[in-house]
């Protein structure tokens, strides 16, 4: 099976609560529509209201990016006396569709601030679950311009605004330099279009007797799911003048119809048990040669293994141009319940600063551009992958997204184990998707 990174999600817990009476009379009320906890749109006077008070906030992250949450949540204590901030790791605080935070909000104590997957925003919005800070944007004039677009556009639904867009990522292709001088092929000079990328791959790829001991690319691996596999050949996912999915739009299929041969090629078992032996990221490991990754995979790689000599790359296109990434990550949010949405708003509004930014930048790229330019200028790798983000695509901002990206995943899963035809499987993740959000 082709490993997710994203398992379950909210919807069906946020579903099991609501039908239970336990949560949200009614769904994507604002503040400003005389909710319990929203204040008024007078925000300027949201620094007064919460001051004295406690803002609760809560994360899951440890490690290095829990470092740099701390770092930002510090400085904001330092630049706030006023407010008591009381930052709370919360462990596996999204897994399982974030069911302690859910159980938080229906039982009455809510934090006031979550560091959360913007992912998730449209499906935990759809269901009332979070405060909208819509007003709170347009009374402190904040300008979204300021944000690349795909880390703003994700914390919008349905022309409202459900947070503020904290971190983000985008996705490359890596490739080892040292095997690519084995191989003949010029290291200065990676693949540029999926021919190229084919072609390279067969070359990078060491046989022993009947034994693989490298594959030059296993293309579903780390992040090459297929929201980028889909795009990179020129599809799409969803029409925003229908509001229907378009999981089987002609580049898609393309696009799944050549993951089924790539894996055809070769042996996806060995491809799977090559990649699971080798019990870390399998391109730091040695074993591909080639991979898509994001930017932590360069932190990955120096982790595991520093003296690997590695370059970065945008992901080869059938035509070699209009090379396409997409991007993820975190936002601030306010849940519904909060004791404190002022206080919130400001710690909001401060995680999106360049001080608390910098931060933030120890773990992810940031949402500001000049950010980037500053923290990033010495970094080559990060600004290969910068180059790409304005651009960047971002996933269908829709109460099912989760459904959809499961049933995407598992479409791949299928057709590169030949259990199925591209076109039918994505035929059948157009219609599951579209028939769960005619009854969203």
């Amino acid at each position: 099976m082709i490993r997710s990174f994203q398992t379950v999600r909210p919807a069906a817990l946020l579903s099991i609560a609501l039908s239970a009476g336990l949560l949200f009379g009614c769904s994507q009320a604002s503040e400003t529509a005389g909710t319990s906890n929203g204040s008024s749109a007078n925000t300027a006077a949201s620094g007064s209201a919460s001051a004295g008070k406690t803002v609760t906030f809560w994360h899951d992250k440890t490690g290095v990016a829990g470092e740099a949450i701390t770092a930002a949540a510090n400085a904001f204590q330092a630049d706030h006396p006023e407010i008591k901030l009381n930052v709370v790791y919360v462990a596996d605080l999204t897994v399982g569709g974030g069911q302690k935070l859910l159980s938080a909000v229906a039982g009455g104590t809510a934090p006031d601030a979550v560091f959360f997957d913007r992912f998730q925003i449209a499906s935990w919005a759809d269901q009332g679950a979070l405060v909208d800070v819509t007003d709170r944007v347009s009374a402190d004039k904040l300008d979204k311009n300021r944000f690349y677009p795909a880390a703003w556009n994700e914390v919008v639904y349905k022309d409202r605004v459900y947070g503020l867009p904290v971190s983000t990522d985008g996705r490359v292709l890596y490739y080892n330099k040292d095997h690519f001088k084995e191989a003949g092929l010029d290291p200065e000079k990676p693949p540029a279009t999926i021919k190229e990328l084919e072609e390279d791959a067969a070359k990078l790829t060491v046989k022993d007797g009947g034994t693989y001991k490298r594959f030059g690319l296993i293309p579903w691996s780390t992040q090459g799911n297929f929201y980028t596999w889909g795009w990179v050949f020129g599809g799409d996912f969803y029409n925003t003048e229908t509001g229907e999915v378009t999981a089987n739009n002609p580049k898609n299929v393309e696009a799944l119809q050549w993951l089924q041969q790539f894996a055809n090629k070769y042996d996806i078992s060995a491809m799977q048990s090559l990649s699971d032996a080798s019990k870390v990221n399998p391109f730091a490991a040695g074993v591909t040669s080639m991979v898509i990754g994001n930017n932590l995979t360069s932190a990955q790689i120096r982790d595991a293994n520093p003296k690997l000599d590695f370059g970065v790359t945008a992901i080869p296109t059938p035509s070699g141009q209009n090379n396409v990434t997409w991007s993820g990550g975190y936002s601030v949010v306010i849940p519904k319940g909060a004791k404190n949405p002022d206080g919130a708003w400001e710690l909001l509004k401060y995680f999106t600063g360049d001080k608390a930014q910098e931060e933030l930048a120890k773990a992810y790229l940031s949402v500001v551009h000049s950010v980037n330019e500053k923290v990033f200028k010495d970094d080559p790798i990060n600004t290969r992958i910068l180059s790409v983000l304005n651009d960047a695509r971002w996933r269908p901002v829709i109460p099912q997204g989760q459904l959809l990206w499961n049933e995407l995943q598992s479409a791949m899963d299928l057709a590169v184990n030949n259990k199925g035809n591209p076109q039918e499987l994505l035929d059948g993740v157009t219609d599951k998707v579209n028939a769960a959000l005619k009854g969203s």
